[in-house]
């Protein structure tokens, strides 16, 4: 499929399989991904496989992961030092085991296997060799494949003694957590008690969605907020100054600065919160997938260390969340082996696996996903392609054709290349004052992402808004011009909403342009798969034309984190206006006064920042915009 030689030839390592524990669904696909390129043979299934490579740290981690895929070491290997380290942090000595018994009993299916830190692959495509494995190790052992694991299993918790001081706190606490629990298992017993499942259809993506309501933490939320005095929250936080945004209750995203990268270890509980969202993305429960997301803007813009007490009093949180992050806080004292077994269910679960997988192709969402996996009955790419190829659209076939490539992440030296190569050729199919042409790289890359999936243009004209400079008849002929010079394989799509390319008039700029599908972007735009003349490596390129009074809001509104963006549409509405990215709109249909292009020898984002003070959000750096 690549056409590029892989950084890595993994070709003669064993059956590989990589655990999905401590990974997000985009860094699960991304990092499978990169294995396959460099030829490894990956397996989805566990009790295949002889190595695996994870983002836990710790044996132990590693013995209860392995344990949950019914495999269970026999015995540890001990002719290696770090084997030895791995031991000492299980708590056991060499050659120790699993076994209820503490018998080594031997079959057919034992055998040895090794567990590698997942910095393995990153540090050796950073260093373009294949590096060795012992400073990676985590366990090297005996291990017996098939194995159920133990029900009765003691789980590792810490629960954290209080000091004196903060006994009032801890009380509190206490008492949020254990409302949080009874109410989670009423609906626990609710839930358990109703009809049987059969694995199908909608009854199928409720049974997913149900792995993580077992333990209540999803769903409405079973707590009442207590209002609390600032007084109170300010011994929550220990002295800290208390941020504006928490002070003022303000649930919008888009007026508080959110950065790429949240506090540490905050990040790793939000990674787990993701896997939720995604999970609720899939089975299409929009109201909960919201609640999330809220929850994870918010989580992500709070800066200090989170704790039990204080979430319920951010803004769109909740004790239910309380309770959540408890249970991931007190199953480890090491933040980087911490877990929610509600979220381990979930990345287990093989409906999971498979919904994702389909999810991940460029062209179809959920609703396809839903189909291939509880209508189709499939599991894999491979059943896809041989029974049910000629089903799918030809969007959808250039998305498994090219499903490893669009998946690799592409360096921000790569993405500023191909948008210089893409601005030269722009310039000239301008045949009206080229020198006017200007473009921005915006998405991901412009809130400083060190990497992306895709790559976003925005281009516009500081003095035309015809459809031959920044409209429908442009694009055509930029997009051809790129295809006679062999660097756009596939047009995914080329859309100029309310009108049919080919035939299209000048773009009205003092009405707002009506989108035949009712989406936010309403711009000329085309979809593209770009082929990198050097690697031969396919790439997603969106090229997005702005008129230049609306240059303004086509920056802003191409730049946000998604839930950025849907608060900043929710702001504008509560004041009576319509934001889109072809500009901000009166409830009569006219300009809001203030929100239009270029003005004097402004900047373009001179302009964004004029948008943005004039709706009454404020300015945001765009890596402040990050909420995912």
């Amino acid at each position: 499929m690549f056409r590029a030689p892989p950084p890595l030839n993994l070709s003669t390592h064993p059956l590989t399989h990589l655990l999905p524990t401590h990974l997000s669904t985009e860094a699960f696909l991304t990092h499978q991904s990169l294995l396959r390129h460099c030829n490894c043979p990956i397996t989805d299934s566990a009790v295949s496989a002889s190595l695996f490579i994870t983002a836990v740290s710790s044996a132990q981690r590693a013995r209860i992961e392995l344990r949950k895929r019914d495999i269970q070491v026999v015995s540890t290997v001990v002719d290696d030092k770090h084997n030895k380290d791995a031991n000492q942090n299980h708590g056991g000595k060499d050659g120790d085991t699993d076994n209820d018994d503490g018998e080594r009993k031997k079959n057919d299916d034992e055998r040895e296997i090794t567990v590698i830190k997942l910095s393995w692959l990153t540090d050796s495509i950073a260093a373009q060799s294949v590096l060795a494995k012992e400073p990676y190790m985590i366990l090297r052992a005996r291990a017996r494949m098939g194995v159920r694991a133990s029900t009765n299993a003691p789980a590792a918790t810490l629960t954290p003694t209080p000091a004196p001081e903060k006994e009032e706190m801890e009380r509190k606490r206490k008492e949020i957590l254990r409302a949080a629990e009874e109410e989670g298992r009423s609906k626990k017993a609710r839930w358990q008690g109703g009809k049987r499942r059969d694995g199908g259809g909608e009854e199928a993506v409720e049974d997913l969605v149900g792995i993580t309501k077992g333990d209540g933490v999803v769903g409405r939320p079973g707590l009442r907020r207590k209002s609390t005095g600032e007084f109170e929250i300010e011994k929550m936080l220990e002295g800290r100054e208390i941020p504006e945004w928490i002070r003022a209750k303000n649930r919008f995203s888009c007026c508080r600065s959110t950065p790429l990268h949240p506090p540490y270890p905050n990040s790793l509980f939000i990674t787990h919160l993701k896997t939720i969202l995604h999970s609720r993305l899939l089975s299409s429960s929009t109201t909960s997938a919201r609640a999330y997301s809220t929850a994870i803007a918010t989580l992500r813009a709070y800066p200090f260390p989170l704790t039990p007490t204080i979430i319920p009093h951010l803004p769109g949180c909740n004790g239910k969340l309380a309770a959540l992050f408890n249970t991931w806080y007190t199953s480890s004292a090491n933040p980087e082996s911490r877990s929610i077994p509600a979220v381990d269910s979930l990345l287990d679960s093989p409906t999971f696996h498979a919904l994702r997988l389909f999810d991940s192709i460029w062209g179809v969402g959920p609703a396809t996903a839903r189909k291939f996996v509880f209508e189709y009955k499939l599991t894999s790419l491979d059943e896809l392609v041989t029974k049910h190829w000629n089903s799918l659209s030809r969007v959808q076939q250039i998305g498994v054709k090219f499903y490893d490539e669009l998946l690799l992440p592409i360096s921000r030296t790569e993405v500023e290349a191909v948008a210089t190569t893409i601005r030269n050729v722009a310039v000239e199919c301008c045949d009206l004052d080229p020198p006017g042409l200007e473009m921005r790289i915006v998405g991901g890359y412009r809130r400083g992402k060190p990497s992306c999936h895709d790559i976003d243009l925005l281009f516009s004209h500081r003095r035309h808004s015809s459809a031959a400079v920044v409209g429908g008849e442009f694009l055509i002929r930029l997009v051809k011009r790129l295809e006679d010079l062999e660097l756009i394989t596939h047009t995914l799509s080329l859309s100029y909403p309310g009108h049919h390319i080919g035939s299209l008039p000048e773009l009205d700029t003092d009405a707002p342009a009506v989108s035949g599908d009712g989406n936010f972007d309403s711009l000329p735009r085309g979809l593209l798969i770009y082929r990198d003349p050097t690697t031969g490596v396919h790439r997603r390129v969106d090229i997005i034309l702005t008129p230049p009074v609306a240059a303004g809001t086509a920056l802003l509104g191409w730049t946000g984190g998604t839930t950025f963006q849907r608060d900043l549409r929710t702001w504008c509405k509560t004041r009576g206006w319509r934001f889109r990215c072809d500009g901000v709109w009166e409830e009569g249909g006219g300009r809001v006064v203030g929100t239009e292009g270029w003005g004097g020898g402004e900047s373009w984002e001179e302009v964004e920042r004029r948008v943005m003070e004039r709706v009454g959000v404020g300015w945001r750096e765009p890596g402040e915009r990050c909420t995912e």
